[in-house]
């Protein structure tokens, strides 16, 4: 099952005058807790969820 964009550029592009800020994974987050989600936000980058900031 999969659903959502690859990245916050796409939801950009669909919508005059938002533009994209920033972006980050969660993994990003999570690496910082444990060995085992470290090799997961290496080799997984954008597997897990991600959070974007749009201006408008």
């Amino acid at each position: 099952f999969l659903s959502g964009t690859d990245s916050g550029q796409e939801i950009a592009d669909l919508v005059d005058g938002v533009r994209l800020v920033e972006e980050h994974s969660f993994n990003e987050e999570m690496k910082k807790y444990s060995i085992r989600a470290k090799i997961f936000a290496k080799c997984f980058p954008t597997f897990n969820n991600r959070w974007a900031t749009f201006e408008w």
